[in-house]
């Protein structure tokens, strides 16, 4: 969907003043439509669904601290942090909790785009529209790639790829969303009552959803199978028990997620499967995406002389997977 379904008031004017021959005119009209642009842009990139709405949002100021604390509660220290029978006198013993800290690191991302100044004098919103898309595609298209790699480096960091060793190779089963739920929990890391962590979201490949769509009468019922097929029909999100089922088309067999976990992370799948899954807990995520600056638009101020207008911006972010026990990578 473009930024603006209708030409926004006034902006007609600023295109044609931003095509002109005249050079003057035309920085100046180019200056007031990037401006115009900046801020329903950077409302576009906050309200789009970042990274699959995995990551949450942190605004920083400058000179604000970029530390974060991990999780106090480490795996096998459950028994060290509980209560006990008191006595009727005595001194209540200490029980001391500290963390390890994180220092994040945020980048700058950059993007830009040029169009002829006859478009701008003919104030085309159709042309324009799609352009401005283009412009805020670029941006989104990196910050889901970079944001996902967190989550597998994150999920590589476990050492440990769920299977369902009776499946056939590239083929979802139901014994791994159950073999993917249960790691979950048992791997977690904490007590009932603190955190039971679980798969609240599994994304995977649309061939693997559509595996589930297959599933026998064995494996899934009428009534959930309706559901399912009720939920992509409509464009919701199909559910399965109480895991939300996702899928992208970068994950998948030569695809774009699957080459990154197993080229750039030297990870290699077990029994012969080809592809990955990835289940996340996202009941309190751990995954955060400081946004040091929001995203500042200019305008090119010497392109004038080739008949053209560009207008071009960056933004500074980060990413971060806090703890890993939120991210398991199963296999099919």
């Amino acid at each position: 969907m473009s930024i603006f379904k209708t030409i926004p008031a006034g902006v007609k004017d600023i295109l044609r003043r931003a095509g002109s021959l005249d050079r003057a005119i035309a920085l100046a009209g180019q200056y007031e439509f990037a401006k115009a642009l900046q801020l329903p842009l950077s409302e576009a990139l906050l309200a789009q669904d970042i990274v699959n709405g995995v990551f949450q949002t942190v605004n920083l100021t400058n000179g604000e601290s970029l530390e974060y604390p991990m999780d106090i509660l480490n795996p096998g220290d459950e028994d060290d942090f509980m209560a006990y029978v008191n006595p009727g006198h005595g001194r209540i013993p200490e029980r001391q909790v500290e963390a390890d800290y994180v220092i994040l690191r945020t980048y700058m991302l950059a993007n830009a785009i040029d169009i002829p100044l006859r478009i701008l004098r003919d104030a085309n919103w159709d042309i324009m529209s799609r352009m401005l898309d283009i412009f805020k595609a670029g941006f989104i298209r990196k910050i889901n790639i970079d944001g996902w790699h967190t989550i597998l480096a994150s999920g590589a960091s476990r050492n440990s790829i769920i299977y369902d060793s009776a499946a056939t190779a590239g083929v979802m089963s139901r014994r791994l969303i159950s073999l993917m739920e249960i790691e979950m929990r048992r791997q977690g890391g904490t007590f009932t009552t603190l955190k039971n962590r679980r798969v609240t979201h599994l994304f995977m490949s649309p061939e693997a959803k559509h595996d589930i769509y297959n599933w026998t009468l064995t494996e899934i019922d009428d009534v959930t199978r309706r559901d399912l097929y009720i939920a992509q029909s409509t464009g919701g999100v199909s559910k399965l028990l109480n895991t939300f089922l996702v899928d992208l088309n970068e994950f998948g067999v030569g695809q774009e997620h699957n080459d990154y976990f197993i080229t750039a992370l030297g990870q290699t799948l077990p029994g012969s499967k080809v592809e990955i899954v990835a289940g996340l807990d996202l009941s309190d995520p751990s995954f955060i995406m400081p946004v040091r600056e929001n995203l500042v638009v200019n305008n090119d101020e010497y392109m004038h002389r080739n008949q053209k207008a560009g207008v071009y911006g960056w933004m500074e972010l980060g990413f971060a997977a806090l703890d890993n026990r939120d991210v398991l990578i199963g296999a099919l």
